[in-house]
């Protein structure tokens, strides 16, 4: 799926502003660790629901059902300075037997 058209974009006090549903698009085709993070933070904070579905391109709903199911369950391995620490988005973060 190709990303979303970016010529209609707001521009304010020198800003260019791309609407929710297209930053929503970028984030799900992209899909990384990080764009996750940032749709989950978008969830959690009340921008992205169910009916945020029903405004997105079909091929990318199961994308953006996977983390409306368990917003909480996406878990990211990192590896700081040599140390193996496994860090959730549940705010828990755990010393791994590697590090």
């Amino acid at each position: 799926m190709a990303a979303p058209d970016l010529a209609a974009v707001d521009e304010r006090e020198g800003y260019r502003i791309v609407d929710l549903d297209r930053l929503i698009v970028m984030k799900l085709t992209a899909f990384r660790l990080k764009d996750r993070v940032h749709l989950i933070d978008m969830i959690d904070v009340g921008l992205i629901d169910a009916a945020t579905l029903d405004r997105l391109p079909e091929p990318l709903w199961p994308r953006l059902q996977e983390l409306l199911d368990s917003p909480g369950g996406l878990t990211a391995r990192c590896r700081f300075r040599g140390f193996g620490i496994d860090f959730s988005l549940s705010g828990e973060s755990r010393k791994t037997a590697e590090g």
